[in-house]
């Protein structure tokens, strides 16, 4: 009776560790952990979709800038960094775990944050030019607040 209690009892702990253990695969968003030289030692799914990422206008290999950023580094506090692959933006947290020599890069997609930066952008420079380009701007802008303050 005591074994079957036993047997049970680890059946049921092992489930719970298979569902934890299966938990990154099921985050819509990359995760990565990386050795503190770099290397990647654990991509979930998505992650595994990130082949060249893009920052700042240059293409990386991920493995080539993960290297980059965490090979030697003795911050022990987080960090973050920006990138896009395939149209897809995202903001990466690296968070470092050197009591287990690791890091773990979390990863959260904010392509329609930037997308909305980047439109507010445009629209501001569209309207930049436009006043820079004519004197009659002055009085259109001037008019319509005296307009408004009537």
């Amino acid at each position: 009776h005591e074994l079957l209690e036993l047997s049970e009892l680890y059946s049921n702990e092992f489930e719970e560790m298979s569902k934890c253990a299966s938990f990154p695969n099921q985050n819509p968003n990359p995760i990565l952990r990386v050795d503190l030289n770099g290397k990647i030692i654990f991509r979930n799914k998505k992650a595994e979709e990130l082949n060249e990422i893009e920052i700042d206008g240059q293409v990386y290999e991920i493995q080539e800038y993960i290297i980059k950023i965490v090979d030697g580094r003795k911050s022990k506090t987080n960090f973050e960094f920006e990138a896009s692959t395939n149209g897809i933006y995202y903001s990466f947290i690296v968070c470092p775990i050197p009591n287990e020599g690791y890091y773990n890069i979390y990863g959260s997609d904010i392509t329609d944050k930037k997308k909305s930066e980047l439109r507010a952008q445009e629209n501001f420079e569209r309207l930049n030019n436009f006043l820079e380009s004519t004197d009659d701007a002055y009085y259109i802008v001037y008019k319509k607040n005296k307009h408004k303050n009537s």
